[in-house]
């Protein structure tokens, strides 16, 4: 039995992801929407860094229930609100002068940020490029309707 004495009894880095994995699912508020837009990882065996993304704030705090898996000492939580992502967004888009009307409609919804507003193919492409750097975001929605800038030799030559 002196092999047995041995053992150490501590959870590995990934059995302790599993767990904190399981927790979360088994909050009906998170398991649905919430819980497969969370990253988890395990730094050593016994703390857990929780990122990316959920929808409110409710939602960021329900990670109380992954603090009481067995074998967790610290919980690192770096998740991030829509409203967050929302204000990330916003403020780059308002930061670049070809996508600065953008800003005002544009929001992130769920992880998905959805572009809106009036802006050239050019300034759209642009603005996907922004939302899709953004960490937390898993998709873009581009509701932007495509415009026309008139130049000032197009405007001498309709008058």
């Amino acid at each position: 039995m002196r092999w047995f004495a041995s053992w150490d009894h501590r959870a590995t880095a990934e059995a302790l992801e599993w767990s904190v994995r399981r927790a979360l699912m088994g909050e009906p508020r998170l398991r649905d929407v919430e819980a497969p837009r969370i990253r988890i990882s395990a730094s050593g065996a016994e703390a857990i860094t929780l990122a990316g993304a959920v929808s409110t704030r409710e939602a960021r705090e329900k990670r109380n229930r992954a603090q009481k898996v067995g074998g967790l000492v610290t919980l690192h939580n770096e998740l991030r609100t829509d409203t967050d992502l929302t204000r990330q967004l916003r403020s780059r888009l308002d930061a670049d002068p070809r996508t600065r009307g953008l800003g005002k409609d544009s929001v992130v919804f769920q992880g998905t940020a959805e572009s809106r507003g009036t802006a050239t193919h050019d300034a759209q492409l642009v603005a996907r490029k922004m939302a899709e750097a953004i960490d937390g975001v898993y998709g873009v929605a581009n509701y932007v309707q495509l415009s026309r800038r008139v130049q000032a030799a197009d405007e001498k030559r309709a008058a």
